[in-house]
Formats: structure tokens, C-alpha cells, sequence
């Protein structure tokens, strides 16, 4: 996080690559608060619109077993095909099996 914080102070924008590999390190640590860091940066640079980078969010959220953020993601998404809701289902039933 501190090298991606160096990378916006120096005026890099970053992409959707980059977005998608900070929200992989805070889905693979279960950090929540960089999960949330990271996306005050994804909406502040309109990235959220990248299918691939909502769908890696909306996954984060989940194994960061917060699964109200997630839903908020889902609901925010403008498309919604098969592959992101068979994989919001299949990561509920993982995470969550006790509680759905």
C-alpha cells in the first residue's frame, strides 16, 4: 500500500491492473481497512465501471466477511452477467455457508 501511495503522490493514475492486484493483497490478508482504501480510490478514478474491477471488490468485501459491502457493490454494478453471479453465490456459500 505504501509503494501504491508513493506511485498517486508522484501523480501516477492508476489503472485497472493495478486496482485488481491492491484488492488481491486485501482479499489474500483479509484487510478490510486497505480493502476500503482502495476503493475510496476506485470511485474517486471512475473505475468502478470496469466489470473486472467491481467483481474483484465485490469479492474482497465477501472474504473480508463483509458481506453488506458486498451486496452494495453487487447492487451498484451496471451490468450483471452470469459469471459475476454465479461467483457472488459460490464465495457466499464458501464464506458464509452458516448464515445464507
Amino acid at each position: 500500500m505504501r509503494l501504491f501511495e508513493r506511485m498517486l503522490a508522484e501523480r501516477f493514475e492508476p489503472n485497472g491492473y493495478i486496482f485488481v492486484i491492491l484488492l488481491s493483497v486485501c482479499s489474500g490478508l483479509g484487510d478490510l481497512d486497505m480493502g476500503l482504501r482502495v476503493k475510496k480510490f476506485i470511485d474517486e478514478s471512475n473505475m468502478f465501471r470496469d466489470m473486472i474491477v467491481a467483481t474483484v471488490l465485490l469479492e474482497m468485501f465477501i472474504k473480508c466477511e463483509d458481506a453488506d459491502k458486498a451486496w452494495e457493490v453487487f447492487d451498484r454494478m451496471e451490468k450483471k452477467d452470469i459469471v459475476v453471479c454465479v461467483n457472488l453465490m459460490h464465495i457466499l456459500i464458501i464464506y458464509f455457508d452458516d448464515d445464507y
